[in-house]
């Protein structure tokens, strides 16, 4: 789906660049870390609303450099990504994008435990092979801990946001923002989804 999205003239779409897990959450635990230990006073503080500006600005200047390294930066109105973690912290990137739309795609299971298995054996070696000395193994780990735990947390999503979130559709998960910070998604490339 990221590749299909990332097709279209008017659409950039990245992978997995983690921004709730990876960006968000440590940046709002450093504004929290701040806050704790300042000393000038109530008006030295980050609020909530000063925190998401912050974020958003963060992930704005990293989309904006996928968008430069498109073939046509200037055709670009919609800016997708892909994060399969995502699924469970909706409500977090709903935080710092309130328009975003959501596109959940169901993987295959058997597909997803064989990449997640090569995946972690390239990055994490004799490190992952000791904790997981079997494919079976790692199959019942991701299976219980982030096939079924993501599925349910999108589709809870999609249910309270119906508006925001078809119905899923068979492979991972996509969120798409346009620039402007208006969420769309462009009939052309997504209506076999809808």
């Amino acid at each position: 789906m990221q590749a299909l999205l990332d097709a279209h003239p008017e659409v950039c779409s990245r992978g997995e660049a983690c921004f709730g897990h990876g960006l968000i959450v440590p940046m709002m635990k450093h504004f929290q870390a701040y806050n704790a230990s300042q000393r000038a006073g109530e008006l030295n503080t980050f609020d909530g609303e000063d925190t998401l500006e912050v974020i958003l600005h963060a992930i704005r200047i990293l989309q904006r450099k996928w968008v430069d390294a498109s073939e046509s930066p200037e055709r670009v109105r919609v800016v997708a990504e892909k994060t399969p973690e995502h699924a469970m912290g909706l409500g977090l990137l709903n935080a710092v994008f309130p328009h975003m739309r959501l596109i959940h795609i169901i993987r295959d299971g058997r597909d997803g435990v064989i990449s997640g298995w090569h995946h972690n054996l390239r990055e994490k070696g004799d490190a992952f092979k000791s904790r997981f000395p079997t494919l079976a193994s790692y199959t019942r780990y991701f299976v219980e801990h982030h096939w079924v735990p993501y599925i349910t947390a999108a589709q809870r999503w999609g249910g309270e946001h119906p508006d925001r979130a078809p119905p899923p559709a068979p492979n991972n998960g996509h969120i798409v923002e346009n620039r402007a910070g208006f969420s769309r998604v462009p009939p052309t490339v997504c209506r076999a989804t809808w």
